[in-house]
């Protein structure tokens, strides 16, 4: 770059991107994807006929909310446990960003 100049006394610009928000929103909106998915399944039960259990039979029936909902408590768990994963592994590099902003 012709305008690059290592004497030049310009602050070190030190940043995660994209943000720890934004990864957590990420995360959160995997699982949620996941949800999704699960609700789209098809049902077991109408797709196998019992005289032929092998016999394929498509249906547009799926699982539907009875399988997890994004207000399920142990979703909401889930949630939970990734964010502060992420925060636990962000934790170092957070602060080291931070030692370059003083």
């Amino acid at each position: 770059d012709p305008e690059y100049d290592p004497e030049a006394p310009l602050p070190p610009v030190v940043i995660i991107e994209p943000s720890l928000e934004e990864i957590k929103d990420q995360a959160c909106s995997c699982i949620d994807q996941i949800i999704s998915a699960a609700q789209k399944f098809p049902r077991p039960d109408t797709h196998f006929t019992p005289a032929s259990p092998m016999n394929f039979v498509p249906n547009s029936d799926a699982l539907g909310p009875c399988t997890v909902t994004e207000e399920d408590e142990i979703v909401l768990l889930t949630k939970d446990i990734v964010c502060n994963a992420i925060d636990a592994h962000f934790a170092a590099p957070d602060e080291l960003v931070a030692k370059f902003a003083e």
